[in-house]
Order: C-alpha cells, then sequence, then structure tokens
C-alpha cells in the first residue's frame, strides 16, 4: 500500500472544506490553514475537480466548494483521484514476466485479497466522518 502525500493532502482539503460552511473557500486560505504550498494544493484541487469531488467559482468571493455531500466522498475516491489507488498489486506489474497462473498462485490470491480489504476498509471512511474526527 501506498499513501502519497497526494491523497494525504488531498484528504486534508477535503476536510477542511467539509468543516467550512460559510461558502466557497480561497486557495490561499486553504493553503494557509494546511500549511502547504499553494502551487501544490492547485494542482490537486484541479484533480478533485476533474473527478468531481469539488466545484470552482470564480470571482472575487470565489474558491472551492465540496461537489457532494462529505457522507458521499470516500477515501477510496480521494485515491482514485489523484493517485493510482490504494494499492498497487505486485503480480500485475510483473504480470508479463511471470510464468505462474493466477488461478493457481497463492501469492495473487493473497494479494488480491489484501486488495480487496483494502478498499472494504477505505469505502468505510468518508469525508463527513473525517470531518467530524478533526479538529
Amino acid at each position: 500500500m501506498r499513501i502519497t502525500t497526494q491523497v494525504e493532502y488531498s484528504l486534508r482539503c477535503l476536510v477542511y472544506l467539509a468543516q467550512c460552511d460559510d461558502g466557497p473557500i480561497s486557495v490561499s486560505r486553504i493553503t494557509r490553514r494546511e500549511k502547504l504550498s499553494r502551487d501544490y494544493v492547485e494542482q490537486l484541487l484541479l484533480k478533485l475537480r476533474r473527478a468531481g469531488l469539488v466545484k470552482s467559482t470564480r470571482g472575487a468571493r470565489g474558491g472551492y466548494l465540496l461537489a457532494k455531500k462529505p457522507s458521499e466522498i470516500r477515501a477510496t475516491d480521494v485515491f482514485s483521484a489523484v493517485s493510482d489507488g490504494p494499492f498497487e498489486d505486485p503480480c500485475a506489474r510483473h504480470e508479463k514476466s511471470c510464468h505462474r497462473s493466477q488461478e493457481c498462485c497463492g501469492i495473487a490470491q493473497m494479494w488480491a485479497d489484501l486488495e480487496s480489504q483494502i478498499e472494504s476498509c477505505l469505502d468505510g471512511w468518508t469525508i463527513e466522518t473525517l470531518a467530524r474526527l478533526t479538529h
């Protein structure tokens, strides 16, 4: 399992947006609160917008809002939006060079089970839950 800074910082930004109920939040406000680079946050928000997790508004009072209810945004959605997912199957990486059949290899089955359990766990975590736990 790989948890990149893109995933961590995206989760932090989404949690902050969920906690704010006073309209669109500017990138500057997010970066000050989370102590992150403006350029990096802008890149993440662009990926999150493309994935339909945030929406942006322009103008003097512009900024970012969640595009869905916090209860509808799962941790797996964030992983998918900014990375290759929460788990990289080693067998998939070496699929062409591996001489074993996926059906008879216990290791491949173990990785598939682990991937399923990780995704199931992350599906249980929403931005709403994280926002409630974050002060």
